[in-house]
């Protein structure tokens, strides 16, 4: 794309847009149905973007336009809730879900409507000896993923316990 940054709002059901040049934030698409923003993964090549939301699934919105999001409904066996971190890769979303048993990192095909066309399930599943995965990125042909996210180091108040609080791991995860 054009360096255009996107931004999923996880307090508001938002995605924010800042395009080259502009000293400010603007809405690229507000969406009732989203419940709790995650992260967001760009197709460069078509414009495609895909927000990840932990309640209630995946989206894909036409990121020039933002065009209402589109839910992908990956069929009765299958589910995209509990996705952080989704990743994008030459036609495949790699999903980061770390609100399912086991916790895993999956390969998405989104195809080309609302059905997803293929899914090869928990490509890493050996996670949660690690602790909670969260997001990640695709390099040259390989995923790197958080593997130990600090949600059990913060508070009620919301404020992080450092004491204990071990260094972050990244796993890879070569694509095939």
């Amino acid at each position: 794309m054009d360096g255009t940054v996107f931004l999923s709002d996880g307090r508001q059901p938002v995605i924010w847009r800042l395009l080259p040049g502009d000293a400010g934030l603007d809405t690229l698409v507000r969406h009732e149905e989203f419940g709790n923003l995650q992260g967001l993964a760009l197709d460069g090549r078509t414009g495609t973007l895909y927000a990840a939301d932990y309640l209630t699934g995946i989206y894909r919105l036409r990121a020039a336009e933002g065009s209402a999001p589109e839910p992908l409904f990956p069929g009765e066996h299958y589910l995209l809730k509990g996705t952080d971190g989704p990743a994008w890769h030459e036609g495949r979303l790699y999903t980061i879900q770390n609100g399912t048993h086991p916790m895993r990192m999956s390969e998405v095909d989104p195809g080309a409507g609302t059905a997803v066309e293929g899914i090869r399930v928990a490509l890493d599943r050996a996670l949660e000896s690690y602790g909670e995965p969260t997001t990640g990125i695709v390099h040259q042909k390989s995923v790197y993923y958080i593997v130990n996210s600090p949600w059990g180091y913060y508070g009620d108040d919301r404020r992080p316990h450092e004491d204990g609080w071990p260094p972050a791991r990244i796993h890879r995860y070569d694509i095939r």
